[in-house]
């Protein structure tokens, strides 16, 4: 054997696995993946350069021409295009760019091949391959640099991609970019820049060689890790090259033992019969494949390493639908199954398909997990697979358990848990040639079920918490627009500084608002009243039931003092605790006994009822109806009484005021156990006080106890303003009664309403004999400021109080028109067992 052939021999099974590879990837290509077609494109190119290759040298080993073989092998460079395609492919198989160099590197590639077989532009005669001579045509150092910065630009991206892939696909195509890193350095180094060098003499077929460590490396990845979804496939395609070898070698020994005897056509008849006998009478074809099949799929799948890339990869994704199909694509690539989805729970339509691949494609959004396989998974909390339910067959709910996943194409189910609650589950259709789940796949498959059930509770934790706190960023800007438009002046203070004031106390002090922010609350209080509030933290005022508002001087830039009324709440304030002071001034009451004493306070509150609620529009009726006896009458013993009315009417604007601070600002909800029929009994001397005299209470007790886990303060603060609500819809008087008793709520109601949960509540029911509600005013009467009546001038937010009181006690409320008249509230609390 000659130098030339020992060159050319090991190129040629080079060129055949790189071919092989090509034809593996367009036949295992059922969904015309163009990634997997440019791949394809860099093994056919890759062989057809290492085929010429060796073409070349064993005509050269002949004495033959090889001139045309040498032009030909820059058919090698073609494989670039292919390569960058893959690359832009891997990011988007939409990607216009990958488009664009093939449209542009293809026909520049095309062009030059053509030179090259057709001119002495590229390859001149006189081409030697050992020695290696070669005098280079006008166009070939040219092309050569070409192809070379190309090849760089290849490795550029290479490295970018590498980089940028994270999860199952980083594992499977590591050994992939080595391999092909390694071919590009190598084929930029012999072919493109050592034969631009005078006195360098590697002739450039032999970068062909490097193929190798790329093809290799390649099917490793594919056998061990699943690269390209082909291990099945070329598992298979082993198993008929083996069993056609050994079958050959066989058919030749037994001729060569036999012949001498019996003759060519009777020997050949008996080594045929034996080889049938061989193939079908024996299991020697099943237990190759198996071999063939532990080598290569193997029953020691990679599950740790694939598990720990899978962990980080569900780690970086925050949306649910990233996480599903995480979970799917690593179920597909660890077992090599095709058919998988995730039945995944939302509370409006239960456990539906959310994700899908395969035969489950067509079941995404369309079809719900059925209630016999929830319940089994709810009961045993494990996996359901065909093969361990078949010796259960005699029990009437598993056999409709298995028809169900024989139904849909399911042959294991693995329950999605997260502190033992179902969230869901994952489906997994057949593995290929039928092979049964092992105990290490259900292992692996629950394994990967857990960790994907925490990170989509934590996502759908996220999720509520941005929604949370986009929530209180609109509270707050809805409360500080209105702090501006209201003529009372309000001030924030955390600690000992103001951190808020409005432009109404910016006028009341003179101060500009950048001025008072960097003041504290004792700079504007005249000093005979700062101890009395206690301006250095929380007021005292706030430990007490009712926040006791108090009459002080407020002293100005120039100066002056005005007298104000002052009230103080506590509140959440960028997310801490602060003070809320709000000051109206009654300078002017101070001043005048006559009819506009009172004028300031009343326009004051008048404004912030506006934007409130329509309780405090009724407060300034109240105090204008006073000032009016006051103006008819010079009897100083009103005096005393006027002070009395004017205390109530501030106590209702601290309730209001501490309204606000509710709805902008979400409390605790301390829980209790309490019975519900004796918090309302307890309350109906408060509640009747707040009725006028055209109105009577009645309340309807439940005949058993109504325990329930609840806080009694926020459930005294919904009836109080459903009271109201109602009172307000009887301008001419009526009746409201309140009963409680005990409600169910099932499926019917569910359906009718379109929300709800099962089980057993206590209910509240306030009613009255007004006006029926109409069906637009019953969706929107929980949002705020709306109101049902069209000739209501005030609008509050007292329901919408209600409607978050009974959400944060995990219930529901209705509003529905009474038989005859009136409507009717019914809160639905969950009763405690």
């Amino acid at each position: 054997m000659n130098n030339f052939e020992i060159i050319a021999y090991p190129l040629l099974p080079i060129a055949a696995m790189e071919l092989l590879l090509g034809y593996l990837l367009l036949s295992q290509n059922p969904q015309s993946s163009p990634v997997h077609k440019a791949v394809s494109a860099i093994a056919f190119f890759s062989s057809a350069y290492a085929l010429n290759t060796a073409v070349m040298y064993l005509m050269a080993s002949q004495g033959h021409d090889f001139l045309f073989f040498a032009r030909l092998n820059w058919i090698g460079w073609f494989a670039i295009p292919a390569g960058l395609q893959f690359l832009y492919y891997l990011r988007s198989e939409q990607s216009r760019v990958a488009r664009m160099v093939g449209y542009l590197l293809y026909p520049f590639w095309t062009i030059v091949l053509g030179i090259c077989l057709f001119t002495d532009q590229i390859v001149s005669p006189g081409y030697s391959l050992i020695p290696y001579v070669n005098r280079p045509g006008p166009l070939e150092i040219p092309a050569r640099v070409a192809g070379a910065l190309m090849i760089v630009w290849s490795i550029v991206e290479i490295l970018r991609a590498k980089r940028h892939l994270i999860g199952t696909k980083k594992f499977q195509l590591e050994l992939f970019f080595y391999g092909l890193l390694t071919f590009a350095l190598a084929t930029v180094t012999v072919a493109g820049i050592l034969p631009t060098l005078s006195g360098v003499g590697v002739e450039p077929g032999l970068g062909a060689y490097f193929g190798l460590p790329w093809v290799v490396l390649t099917f490793y990845a594919i056998v061990r890790h699943s690269l390209f979804e082909m291990r099945i496939f070329f598992s298979r395609t082993l198993n008929i090259l083996l069993i056609i070898l050994v079958c050959s070698g066989i058919q030749t020994a037994l001729l060569a033992a036999i012949a001498p005897a019996f003759g060519t056509a009777i020997s050949s008849f008996i080594s045929l019969s034996f080889l049938g006998f061989f193939l079908f009478g024996t299991p020697a074809s099943s237990t190759l494949q198996s071999l063939i099949n532990s080598l290569i799929i193997g029953n020691r799948s990679n599950y740790e390493t694939l598990m720990r890339e899978a962990i980080v990869t569900l780690n970086t994704k925050q949306e649910e639908h990233e996480l599903l199909d995480q979970v799917i694509e690593t179920t597909c690539a660890g077992l090599g199954v095709r058919d998988a989805g995730i039945y995944f729970h939302h509370v409006e339509d239960g456990y539906v398909m959310r994700r899908g691949r395969g035969r489950f494609t067509t079941m995404v959004d369309q079809r719900s997990l059925a209630d016999s396989a929830v319940n089994k998974l709810r009961e045993t909390n494990q996996s359901l697979v065909q093969s361990a339910l078949a010796g259960e067959a005699e029990d009437p709910s598993t056999a409709t358990l298995t028809l169900y996943m024989r139904g849909i194409g399911a042959e294991a189910i693995i329950p999605l848990l997260f502190q033992g609650r179902l969230q869901g589950a994952l489906v997994i259709g057949p593995k290929f040639q039928g092979k049964p789940f092992r105990q290490s796949d259900v292992g692996f498959l629950e394994t990967l079920a857990a960790h994907a059930a925490s990170a989509l509770e934590n996502a759908r934790l996220n999720d509520i918490t941005r929604k949370i706190r986009s929530s209180l960023q609109e509270s707050e800007a809805r409360f500080m627009t209105m702090a501006q438009r209201i003529p009372a002046a309000m001030f924030i203070n955390r600690g000992t500084t103001i951190v808020y004031a409005n432009t109404a106390a910016a006028e009341m002090t003179q101060y500009s608002r950048s001025q008072l922010t960097t003041m504290r609350m004792e700079d504007i209080i005249h000093p005979e009243y700062r101890d009395a509030l206690q301006l250095n933290g929380l007021p005292r005022t706030v430990l007490q039931t009712h926040d006791v508002e108090k009459e002080v001087r407020v002293v100005q830039q120039s100066g002056g003092e005005r007298w104000v009324v002052v009230t103080s709440a506590v509140i959440e304030y960028g997310e801490r605790t602060a003070v809320l002071w709000i000051l109206f001034d009654i300078t002017e009451h101070k001043r005048s006994e006559g009819k506009l004493r009172y004028e300031r306070i009343r326009d004051a509150v008048g404004s912030m009822a506006s934007y409130v609620s329509n309780d405090l529009d009724r407060m300034v009726k109240e105090i204008r109806h006073v000032a009016e006896l006051q103006e008819l009458t010079d009897d100083s013993g009103h005096d005393s009484e006027l002070a009395r009315k004017i205390t109530a009417a501030l106590e209702r604007t601290d309730i209001l005021v501490r309204t606000l601070k509710e709805f902008s600002a979400r409390q605790e909800t301390n829980l209790t156990l309490l019975d519900i029929r004796e918090l309302v009994e307890q309350r109906e001397q408060m509640l009747t006080a707040l009725l006028s005299g055209k109105h009577e209470l009645t309340i309807l007790s439940s005949p058993v106890p109504l325990p329930a886990l609840a806080d009694p303060i926020k459930i005294e603060r919904a009836l109080m303003n459903l009271v109201i609500n109602m009172q307000e819809q009887m301008p001419d008087g009526g009746t409201v009664a309140i009963a409680t008793g005990r409600a169910a709520i099932d499926a019917a109601f569910i359906r009718q309403h379109g929300y709800g949960r099962i089980g057993s509540y206590a209910a509240i029911a306030v009613s009255n004999t007004g006006q029926e509600m109409d069906a637009a005013s019953r969706e929107r009467i929980f949002e705020p400021f709306f109101a049902a009546r069209k000739d209501a001038e005030k609008r509050g937010i007292g329901l919408s109080m209600v409607y978050d009181i009974v959400k944060d006690h995990e219930g529901y409320i209705t509003v529905t028109n009474s038989p005859g008249h009136g409507c009717s509230y019914t809160a639905y609390l969950p009763l405690v067992s």
